[in-house]
């Protein structure tokens, strides 16, 4: 596999899409300064999926985004794809050319694609893993970081050989294989919490349900004695509905005999008031009629005074538009007058500016023959003014270099004297350089004391961070420990807190009814063993004395009781015991007496020993208002016989008394703790426990944290010192510089001294040459000026003429402006009155518009008031006919309501006896009401049995004879003794029998549930220790390749030297750090840090160039690695560079001449405009000319 091309777009300063295809072999990236090379190499390592965005260069994801230049607009997005040549599928994809691409938005959206699919960030990192190419690896080199190879930490380098090894995928599997582990084992945990749990209660349960078969017989006998005795009621209550419903039958008729009457007279009555109603009709329309005839002639009359204004209005606005056509007429006529008047100005205008004109042209004549003349004279002076030039010139140059000449001697003059002042001044700096040399000796001595001192003191900061180390080793053992505690607490907490929510140990009905999402079940406050809190001393005996009932469900009311039944047989979810606030009987409140306070036996009523929500208190004191609770069963017993009134006595051990004799009690093992009273006070104590746990988890890492700051601090104070070291160190390799650079110049110094004593002899023979050359060149000088003045007259003559000419020249250009102001003038007063002559012309069209529209507007206000006066004529004539009609209609309203006194009397009398008709019918009614509501408590009571009947699911008998009982008292007293045998069977889980089998079969399911975490957790760990075996073998394998490829690569690097790898803890290689001893030629061995800089850069290729011998990447990318090379170490860095890149595919970014010269193909890299960079490539075999 290797890298075929590069395609950049939009990625930092590349604004066009750029193709970078790359061959095997050496590839060199060139260019200026601040070109963009570097972002080549930001690129690749971009699209192979590098996250932090500071090892790019940049501080935000859309830094990597084109920017815009000065004229380029910014980019939305940068893209970068990588191709690769994958035809020995080293990549795990059945591609011979795999492509990845990555895109980024200013949006802050980013896009990863795989030959065009996208795909996710971590499939890019998972197909690259171990192929040399994943995080971690050396494939790409940025700036600067061939130096933080080497200052890395020793853990930190130790990733470098895991990439080198191929284990990094293994570490990966590895991690996610411990992150199964430890969920498997907090599973592991909590699974064992609940079998626990469920331990606890599935004996308890056991015993519950051997109570439940023999409740269900009872009830079962119990059941059959009531039916009897339902169907006995039943039939008695058939009967006496029966003899009611004659009754009824009798007082029916005589009701509707009195109703038939009634309804006569109501007919008789009913047609008199239609009549009536029929004339009310017809007088309210006679006089809706009246009103309206009236209102409309009212109306006629104010639209008559309406039209009159209108008329007054039009008269009013006909005389103004009259008025309005004289002041047109006036207007137009001094308007015709003023166009006459400018059109007589316009025609003198005209011949003003026509003689204006004629005498500016012949004015412009003049000026053009005079401008010749003046042409030609000034074309003889400036060839005169040329020669004298030239004869001036050579003057000068003869005077110029008579100044040389002065200049040199000058020159040469002042150089002896600089000459000789610097020869003294070197023999002083002969003694000061000696005197420097022998202080730079003094300093060396000065410094190696303080180097010894500071080494002394990075060993006692070693010494207490050890220390240090040792302390922070121990605590964090006992934060470890506490959140060990922590965590099985939180996962006891969560298990029984999961029971508490998932209402585990209630009956099925409870469990439905709680869980339900129904309206009425916000009236539902819950099942009473939630709804308390109870001292643990308490818990068990108010679970006795609660029994089944804690399982009750305290509603507000009867109609939501209702409502749970109804969901819980429509859900068939079994059944509950509901206690309505609304409708529950509670006796009134028992007060013990003061003895029995006193009595050392008696703890109280249990109903004052629990905590509750006032709103419950009611049924609180339903269920636990006359139950005592006693210390011991004794103390019961005693208190029973005594005091007669409680109806049960409970002992803390759970023995149950009742006021009628019998005693409930024995052993009630596993019960503490696995009840519903104990569920809740266990949760509040887990609770308070991992509160305080976590309170001293938090102090332990607070104290941790202070010995890790301490750590900080002392690790700072070492790093102070090295750093001080270091500097003491660097400022003695500079002072011994100093010392031999200090010989160097003594002996310069000398041989300067030497020159310039040669020089002096030399400037004393140039002064003398020179001063004899320059009283030459003076004596011909001379000879020039008389040829000069002679020239100069001429030259005067002619200026003189043509300073008369030009004199001419300004009178003739005064004249012309004058006359072409003259005729601009002209001009301008043409237009104004020409204008003045359009604008009156526009003025008379706009009058005669005005006249115009005025006389139609007259026309029309006249045909107006002709309209308007018929209209008034009109509206008179309307308004009289109105009131005739509203005379007529007036006569019959009158008529009406005569007609409507004489019935109004009739329907009077037979209302009267309408009244006497209906208290006949009322008494009647009130009979039969009476029968009918005794007949429907008896049918209610016979409809109550057959509903008891129902609920047992009895059908009804044919008839009540067969079964009626002979006698009932038998019957009524073998169901008593059975009900009181039932109420002796207290705490009673009607469900025990389904939950316990639930509970068993639960119990098998969540053992082999464990069972397979256990059987998982250990494959696991053999997982783990397997991969833990095969990485550090080839960790270990690695290592040693490494150490031998560094072996024999540092040597033809520095030109000999060693460098050895080793182990911080080789017991432990996959924990272990590495460190680098180097030792260069001449030199002892000495750690990194003390290396010069191009040492630094040396070792660090050398440790490249080893990875790529052991582990050969896809391609390597190294940028301006060879930056702190000098000349020579570059050209062995190149020789071996071109070595490696015959097996492997490099990629450099340099701009050192040695590194150049041996790439077999070069990428040129400019920025031509400022901010966007451009390619140029070169394939140097075909531009190189082959050799001679």
């Amino acid at each position: 596999m290797y890298l075929k091309s590069l395609t950049i777009h939009g990625f930092k300063s590349f604004a066009q899409r750029v193709e970078l295809v790359f061959p095997r072999g050496v590839t060199a990236i060139v260019g200026p300064n601040g070109s963009g090379k570097s972002n080549v190499s930001d690129a690749i390592r971009w699209v192979l999926g590098e996250q932090n965005i500071r090892s790019l260069r940049g501080s935000a994801l859309q830094d990597v985004i084109f920017a815009g230049t000065d004229s380029r607009k910014p980019l939305g997005m940068a893209e970068v794809s990588i191709t690769f040549d994958n035809s020995d599928f080293a990549l795990p994809l059945e591609y011979a050319e795999v492509t990845i691409t990555r895109r980024t938005y200013r949006s802050g959206e980013s896009e990863f694609l795989i030959n065009r699919t996208p795909c996710r960030l971590r499939d890019i990192h998972d197909l690259l893993m171990d192929s040399g190419l994943g995080r971690g690896s050396l494939s790409v080199i940025g700036q600067g970081e061939v130096d933080a190879i080497l200052s890395v930490r020793p853990e930190e380098r130790r990733a470098l050989i895991e990439e080198v090894a191929g284990i990094t995928r293994y570490r990966s599997k590895r991690q996610a294989a411990l992150e199964r582990l430890n969920e498997t084992e907090a599973n592991l945990v909590r699974l064992g919490d609940i079998v626990a749990e469920v331990e606890r209660q599935l004996h308890p349960l056991e015993r519950e349900a051997e109570r439940a078969r023999r409740y269900r017989e009872l009830s079962a006998r119990l059941s059959e004695l009531e039916t009897k005795l339902l169907l006995h009621e039943w039939a008695v209550r058939t009967e006496t509905r029966s003899q009611w419903e004659a009754r009824r039958d009798e007082a029916r008729a005589s009701w509707l005999a009195a109703k038939e009457g009634l309804e006569k007279v109501q007919s008789l009555r009913r047609e008199a008031l239609g009549e009536a109603a029929a004339l009310q009709d017809a007088l309210a329309g006679a006089q809706g009629d009246l009103a309206r005839l009236e209102r409309m002639a009212e109306q006629q009359d104010a639209h008559g005074q309406v039209l009159d204004e209108r008329l007054g209005a039009f008269r009013s606005e006909l005389d103004r538009r009259a008025s309005e056509l004289e002041e047109l007429a006036r207007e137009r006529r001094m308007a015709s007058d003023r166009r006459d008047e400018l059109a007589r100005r316009s025609a003198k205008l005209s011949e003003q500016a026509a003689r204006a004109e004629a005498s500016l042209a012949e004015t412009e004549q003049r000026v053009k023959a005079l401008r010749e003349r003046i042409d030609q004279t000034d074309a003889a002076l400036k060839e005169l003014r040329a020669q004298a030039m030239a004869r001036v010139q050579r003057a000068a140059d003869a005077q110029a270099e008579l100044r040389s000449m002065a200049a040199s001697i000058a020159e040469r003059g002042e150089e002896l004297q600089r000459r000789r002042e610097e020869l003294r001044l070197v023999e002083a700096q002969l003694q000061e350089t000696a005197r420097e040399r022998e202080r730079t000796v003094q300093a060396i001595a000065d410094l190696e004391s303080v180097q010894a001192d500071l080494q002394a003191l990075a060993a006692r900061i070693g010494h207490s961070l050890s220390e240090l180390e040792a302390v922070k080793r121990s605590r964090a053992e006992r934060v470890q420990t506490l959140r060990g505690r922590l965590t099985g607490l939180r996962t006891q907490y969560d298990a029984l807190r999961e029971l508490d929510e998932s209402f585990e140990g209630f009956g099925e009905g409870v469990r439905a009814c709680l869980r339900a999402k129904r309206p009425w079940r916000e009236k539902v406050y819950g099942a009473v063993g939630s709804l308390l809190q109870v001292e643990p001393e308490y818990e068990l005996a108010l679970e006795v004395a609660l029994g089944a009932a804690a399982q009750n469900i305290v509603v507000a009311d009867e109609d939501t009781a209702k409502q749970a039944i109804a969901y819980l047989k429509e859900a068939r979810a079994g059944r509950v015991t509901f206690l309505p606030l609304s409708s529950l009987r509670v006796s009134p409140p028992l007060t013990l007496p003061q003895h029995l306070e006193n009595d050392p036996e008696c703890l109280g009523l249990a109903s004052r020993l629990v905590r509750f929500d006032p709103t419950v208190a009611k049924a609180v004191e339903y269920l636990l208002g006359r139950v005592l609770v006693t210390r011991t069963l004794d103390g019961a017993v005693r208190l029973n016989r005594s005091h007669p009134h409680i109806q049960r006595l409970v002992s803390l051990e759970g023995d149950l008394v009742l006021a009628s004799g019998p005693i409930t009690g024995g052993h009630y093992r596993a019960r503490r703790g696995a009840g519903l009273l104990s569920r809740r006070h266990r949760l509040a104590a887990l609770k308070d426990e991992c509160e305080r746990l976590a309170a001293d988890v938090a102090a332990e890492e607070e104290r941790l944290a202070e010995i890790e700051a301490e750590i900080d601090s002392a690790v700072a104070e070492r790093s102070a010192v090295e750093g001080r070291l270091q500097a003491v160190l660097r400022d003695v390799a500079e002072k011994q510089r100093v010392r031999d650079v200090l010989g160097e110049r003594v002996q310069a110094l000398e041989s300067q001294k030497e020159r310039i004593e040669a020089a002096v002899v030399g400037l004393q023979e140039a002064i003398a040459r020179l001063t004899a050359e320059h009283a030459e060149l003076s004596r011909r000088f001379g000879s020039l000026d008389t040829d000069k003045e002679l020239q100069n007259t001429e030259v005067e003559e002619l200026e003189r003429q043509l300073a008369v000419l030009r004199d001419e020249s300004d009178s003739l250009e005064e004249v012309r402006a004058q006359q072409r102001a003259a005729w601009a003038e002209a001009q301008s007063a043409l237009k104004a009155v020409l204008n003045e002559i359009e604008q009156t012309e526009a003025h008379l069209s706009e009058l005669k518009a005005r006249r115009q529209s005025r006389e139609e507007e007259c026309r029309q206000l006249t045909e107006r008031i002709a309209q308007t006066e018929a209209e008034r004529v009109r509206v008179q004539d309307e308004a009289a006919a109105l009131r005739r009609q509203a005379a007529g209609v007036r006569a019959e309203v009158e008529r009406l309501k005569s007609e409507l006194e004489r019935f109004q009397t009739e329907i009077d009398a037979w209302s009267e006896r309408e009244e006497a008709a209906r208290a006949e019918v009322e008494a009647a009614a009130q009979r039969l009401h009476e029968i009918e509501l005794g007949l429907e408590r008896e049918r209610a009571a016979c409809a109550q049995a057959e509903e008891r009947l129902a609920e047992r699911e009895i059908p009804l008998p044919h008839s009540p004879d067969g079964v009626r009982l002979p006698a009932v008292e038998p019957v009524r007293s073998e169901a008593r003794s059975v009900r009181r045998e039932l109420e002796a069977l207290v705490a009673v889980n009607l469900n025990a029998i389904e939950e316990f089998a639930a509970l068993k079969e639960r119990y098998a399911f969540l053992s082999e549930q464990r069972d397979d975490l256990i059987e998982a957790k250990e494959g696991l760990e053999r997982a783990i220790e397997e991969m833990d075996r095969v990485s550090r073998d080839r960790l270990v394998a690695a290592f040693e390749s490494l150490q031998k490829a560094l072996s024999a690569v540092f040597p033809r690097l520095f030109g000999g030297g060693r460098a050895v790898l080793s182990w911080t803890d080789p017991e432990n290689p996959l924990e272990s750090g590495i460190d680098m001893l180097v030792q260069p030629p001449g030199k002892r061995p000495q750690p990194l840090l003390t290396l010069s800089g191009g040492e630094r850069a040396l070792a660090a290729a050398s440790l490249l160039f080893a990875i790529m011998t052991v582990r050969p990447s896809p391609f390597f990318v190294l940028d301006e690695v060879d930056a702190a090379l000098d000349e020579a170490n570059v050209d062995r860095f190149a020789q071996l560079l071109q070595e490696y890149g015959k097996r492997n595919q490099i990629i450099v970014i340099t701009h050192r001449q040695g590194t150049m010269e041996r790439a077999d193909a070069l990428f040129g890299v400019t920025m031509e405009r400022h901010g966007a960079s451009q390619l140029v490539s070169l394939r140097l075999d075909d531009a190189l000319p082959a050799a001679p």
